[in-house]
């Protein structure tokens, strides 16, 4: 099926699938973009018998837990596996039909970490080196890629592992003789995919920027605070008459009270969900199903109740930018990282960090000198990791009106301060990576209380739905929905056999009659072993 030589290494599947379908679209939140994406990926196929059934599903694998029902042309039904994959917040859905299989997710393919990884890059990576498809199918290149740190990453994969990549009507072939020019060509237009996306996102910023210079609130509708409405001009003005729900509000959360018992207190207030789904209209919070997350989220605004500031701290896209558009990149200085890295060992600190990949590839760091030198001052090993890459962040601080006499007395207000400081201080005590950047000296000099921004937690970690450790979130939890042995077939005189996951983490070897399509006998399961691959060649049980 594939040419002697072409590749090295074996796939983990035991066989080569014929063509992996990439269908991304990267608004999480726009399903109707997704169906566009969808039908733009697949049209060019839609007549083929193996396609033309995954059309007619519309978004159902995105939403499914475990099995699709498809109809082929022919009017027979089969039951399809769908595996869920996930790195850090990142979900992908990969299922086959018919000797095709087919990725999707609405995921960034352009997002770093901390790591300088991107999680849709090493799903698609992982997804790659497991299947070793001779033909990988995508809409255009900027499906693929939309990075030049993540092209380089991809492009190794696919040289390795993909026989043809064909991106719309445009085919690029990664073997035979031939595979220089195919490679050349997909490098090429990865780049410019690349540098159009930064296009794009030096335009937004920049548009962010220059609204919170205009006094505009640099939110957007989406995310208003309670207590205030959001003119058409996108001035965010406050409504006194809700000054004594506000200030209710505020000793609600900084009560003793169990977060479900605050949840419906706040939704009798008439506090509602601060940013839904595109589209989507407001609600109550009392039907929101996480009241912790609903309660951090509220706290994200606490400095604009208690002092009417906000401080904006937007994440650099860029990391090699030490400003943009007149805005400094604040840093995490030597000092912090040499903390951090006292307080949880350098392993500690790369894992904490870095939700989409080993600890050695965060440890290999791009810090000045200053910032790799030890604290007790004896410098850094050769052998031994250097410090982190820190991105930075864009801080814009927020001047927001506030009813004329505040939103409740100080006894109130100095309550809830304490309240959404000794938060951060839980917080920061159990992962040290949460505490704040230092504050830019614009801000230090505008605010009228800096001290506040410095020991409370930032909206991006407060607005952040789950605080479960990144090293229970990351490869190891990845892995499990990417077993080596999944999707393993064989047959013999009686029945068609298939090794998939059952929901305990473990293998299930599933058999049905041959000729027909329903599983429903479970063999036999066992632990799955992440670590382990199985030799090339190597006999099925």
């Amino acid at each position: 099926m594939d040419e002697p030589g072409a590749h090295t290494g074996g796939p983990i599947l035991g066989y080569r699938v014929l063509r992996l379908f990439v269908n991304r679209e990267s608004d999480e939140q726009d399903r109707l973009m997704f169906e566009g994406m969808t039908a733009q990926t697949y049209q060019p196929y839609a007549d083929d018998p193996r396609v033309a059934p995954v059309l007619a599903l519309g978004l159902e694998p995105l939403d499914s837990r475990g099995s699709i029902t498809m109809t082929g042309t022919d009017g027979k039904t089969e039951t399809v596996l769908v595996e869920r994959i996930t790195r850090g917040r990142t979900v992908a859905v990969l299922f086959s039909y018919r000797g095709y299989w087919h990725l999707w997710s609405m995921a960034s393919a352009a997002t770093e970490t901390e790591a300088g990884l991107n999680e849709f890059t090493q799903i698609l990576i992982e997804v790659i080196e497991r299947l070793h498809p001779i033909e990988l199918v995508a809409a255009n290149v900027s499906r693929l890629v939309r990075s030049d740190h993540q092209a380089n990453l991809l492009q190794a994969a696919m040289y390795r592992r993909v026989d043809v990549v064909v991106a719309g009507h445009v085919r690029f072939e990664f073997s035979g003789p031939n595979s220089h020019v195919g490679r050349l060509l997909f490098a090429v237009l990865a780049m410019m995919a690349a540098m159009e996306r930064d296009w794009i996102v030096q335009r937004v910023t920049a548009g962010t920027i220059a609204r919170w210079r205009r006094g505009l609130w640099p939110r957007g509708k989406q995310f208003v605070p309670f207590g205030y409405a959001l003119t058409d001009d996108g001035v965010l003005l406050p409504r006194p008459e809700l000054r004594a729900n506000v200030r209710q509000m505020m000793l609600v959360l900084s009560s003793d009270g169990a977060p479900s018992e605050k949840q419906q207190q706040l939704a009798r207030l008439g506090v509602m969900t601060q940013r839904g789904k595109r589209g989507a209209r407001q609600s109550t919070v009392d039907a929101l199903s996480d009241p912790v997350a609903l309660e951090r989220r509220l706290n994200a605004c606490a400095a604009i109740w208690i002092q009417g500031e906000y401080l904006y701290r937007h994440r650099n896209p860029f990391r090699e930018l030490s400003d943009m558009a007149g805005v400094p990149i604040q840093r995490y200085d030597a000092g912090t990282v040499a903390d951090m890295r006292r307080e949880m060992g350098q392993t500690a600190l790369a894992d904490a960090l870095n939700p989409a990949g080993p600890a050695v590839q965060m440890l290999r760091a791009e810090l000045d000198a200053d910032v790799l030198t030890h604290p007790d001052g004896h410098g850094s090993s050769r052998n031994e990791p250097a410090g982190i890459h820190d991105s930075g962040e864009l801080q814009m601080l927020c001047r927001v009106p506030v009813p004329e006499g505040g939103w409740a007395e100080p006894e109130v207000l100095d309550r809830y301060a304490a309240y959404v400081q000794r938060l951060a201080r839980d917080a920061i005590r159990d992962r040290p990576t949460r505490r704040p950047r230092p504050l830019s000296k614009d801000v230090e000099a505008d605010s009228v209380n800096p001290s506040l921004h410095m020991h409370m937690l930032p909206s991006t970690v407060m607005r952040t739905g789950a605080w479960t450790k990144t090293t229970g979130r990351g490869p190891a939890q990845a892995r499990a929905h990417i077993a080596p042995l999944t999707g393993r077939r064989w047959s013999d005189d009686q029945y068609d056999y298939e090794i998939n996951i059952a929901a305990n983490n473990k293998y299930a070897v599933r058999r049905w009659p041959v000729g027909t399509d329903r599983k429903d006998l479970v063999l036999r399961a066992k632990p799955v072993a992440h670590s382990e691959r199985d030799p090339e060649g190597a006999d099925l049980p």
